[in-house]
């Protein structure tokens, strides 16, 4: 198809902020992996139709409890801000100059962003303030590029107890979930770790970008099942957040103040267990892509699958299965399949195959990156759609001599699947 727009490239995971240390994106170590994906989708624009940014793109949670999280961009040069701090790749406005998210928006047909937990307030106005840029929000919870149904691609999040979008009366931060919570405990936790080690940020720290803010065992699941049978399912998760990260239930987080939220200033742990007290209830009622009521073995899924385990393949099996479609693509988990492969065809319960990709996690610790056991790379997914079917591969960047690009080989791929 030699001259056609016939391909679509799916980055997720990138967790921009401002560069403070417990972010898990540093950009004096991820930029320039960023900015070669970003090059490379510039530099094949002419076959690529569609740019997804599958979600968490930029990072509203990973921030000291003391800290206030910072705006995404505000005109005052005074403000710490997200685009502010990164202009190699949201550019500059003054003066005007595109950065290289920008100019990847306007080359190829279609930019897209779908909102994951970690971003889940963005807007269409905050898009807009990236100079030069062409980026259309998509919230819809599943989207299919190139308007073709027989891909699906989700950030993930929503299939996750910890790190839904939660509309509940009872949640003062709304529709901040109880994973924000965690994750602002786990960056206190974090900053315990570098300080004991001497580091200078969680980039240079092993085992970092948990997606749910904090390592859960299952033992850690043992005793939230356990301190539920006698509070809530909310309350244990909380209690889980305090013995894991040493934060205490008292302790003050910071919130933002954010356009159309009317949240407090200020909350604790100890307020988690009272906002999400109807949390399981809520999950029961919960339907799946399947049309089906989650119930109990479902509620309790939704938090070991995607918060303990880091699998979504059983929702990505349940989306292909009710919407007939040949991939599914999502992030959020930061880890492969099981642990075993970002890429695999799987089966549907009616028998049906289908391509599971995950887009992975584009900023890895340095260590996690030189483990030569098992490394961590910055990848992203391409689909290749051919006349017949699709191609799917997972590329990574790669940092070689001095030069970051993406390698000529796929890491992983390319699968293919008749249409």
């Amino acid at each position: 198809m030699s001259g056609i727009k016939n391909k679509i490239i799916i980055l997720s995971d990138i967790h921009i902020g401002t560069n403070e240390p417990t972010n898990w994106y540093q950009s004096s170590i991820h930029q320039p992996y960023l900015v070669a994906a970003l090059d490379y989708v510039i530099a094949n624009s002419a076959g690529i139709s569609e740019l997804v940014l599958l979600g968490d793109l930029v990072d509203f949670w990973t921030y000291l409890p003391d800290q206030t999280p910072p705006d995404f961009y505000n005109d005052l040069p005074s403000v710490k801000t997200i685009v502010g701090a990164n202009p190699g790749i949201f550019g500059f406005n003054k003066p005007a100059s595109m950065g290289p998210l920008a100019k990847a928006s306007v080359m190829v047909d279609k930019c897209v962003f779908i909102p994951g937990n970690h971003d889940m307030t963005m807007t269409q106005d905050m898009l807009n303030k990236i100079f030069g840029a062409k980026i259309t929000l998509e919230k819809a919870g599943f989207y299919s590029p190139m308007g073709d149904k027989h891909i699906v691609c989700t950030h993930g999040h929503d299939f996750s107890m910890m790190c839904a979008p939660d509309f509940e009366k009872a949640n003062a931060l709304s529709p901040l979930p109880i994973g924000y919570y965690a994750t602002r405990a786990g960056a206190y936790y974090a900053n315990q770790q570098l300080k004991k080690s001497g580091k200078k940020n969680v980039a240079e720290l092993p085992n970092t970008g948990e997606p749910s803010g904090v390592n859960f065992t299952d033992a850690d699941y043992a005793d939230i099942v356990a301190y539920a049978a006698t509070h809530s399912v909310g309350a244990g998760i909380a209690d889980a957040i305090y013995k894991v990260t040493g934060f205490g239930w008292d302790s003050t987080i910071t919130l933002p103040q954010v356009a159309g939220h009317s949240w407090p200033k200020t909350t604790t742990l100890d307020k988690a267990g009272s906002n999400f007290s109807d949390l399981f209830d809520t999950w029961k009622n919960k339907t799946s892509p399947n049309g089906e009521k989650l119930g109990y073995t479902g509620a309790w899924k939704a938090l070991k699958d995607p918060d303990v385990d880091n699998n979504l393949a059983p929702y990505a099996k349940e989306i292909a299965q009710s919407s007939l479609s040949k991939i599914v693509v999502m992030g959020h988990t930061h880890v492969p399949l099981d642990g075993k492969s970002a890429l695999q065809e799987l089966k549907t319960e009616s028998g049906s195959n289908f391509i599971y990709a995950n887009s992975g996690f584009n900023c890895p610790s340095v260590p996690d990156m030189n483990n030569t056991a098992n490394p961590k790379h910055p990848t992203f997914i391409e689909i290749e759609v051919l006349k017949s079917g699709y191609a799917v591969s997972v590329r990574k960047i790669v940092h070689t001599n001095g030069v970051y690009k993406v390698a000529d080989k796929p890491l992983m791929g390319p699968v293919t699947i008749s249409a």
